[in-house]
């Protein structure tokens, strides 16, 4: 995967193809650890872990401060939300394919979700463009423009 990366990036910019012609055409990607190797090479950040870590650096000053109003901020964003997941026996599916069955935990598929829409090269949906940014820009540390909607939850976050 690392020898034709140029190649498949190449590929994946400028000809934009369906998913599904990716995902024959270079079907290895589709692995979880290809992902976050993807990831690596496009933007030289480990996406697992930075994720991981500052989400644990959010919850201990959640902790550390009280998680009231971690949970107050929470549901004010749930309220907002119009993205709705549906969770089965605490497992979040995939239809990405079968190399991605089985993802154990939502916070482990969210991290894969997004480091496939950037290795597929995939806009984000409209309906959760802030989401999406909000996860980009705080969470992973990509950019520092921030839209006033990412930056006032930042602030928020930042106040916990």
């Amino acid at each position: 995967m690392e020898l034709t990366f140029s190649l498949r990036r190449k590929e994946i910019v400028q000809d934009q193809p369906l998913v599904s012609t990716i995902k024959q055409r270079w079907p290895g990607l589709f692995f979880e650890e290809q992902v976050y190797a993807e990831f690596s090479r496009i933007n030289q950040i480990d996406l697992k872990s930075t994720f991981l870590t500052t989400l644990d650096n959010v919850q201990s000053q959640s902790d550390t401060r009280g998680d009231s109003q971690m949970k107050e901020l929470i549901e004010k964003l749930d309220a907002q939300c119009s993205l709705r997941i549906k969770f089965y026996g605490g497992k979040c599916g995939s239809t990405i394919g079968r190399r991605m069955d089985n993802l154990g935990d939502f916070i482990k598929a969210f991290i894969l979700l997004f480091g496939l829409l950037y290795a597929l090269n995939i806009e984000y949906p409209k309906d959760l463009k802030y989401t999406f940014e909000a996860v980009q820009k705080i969470f992973v540390n990509l950019g520092s423009e921030f839209t006033e909607r990412v930056q006032s939850l930042k602030n928020k976050l930042l106040q916990l």
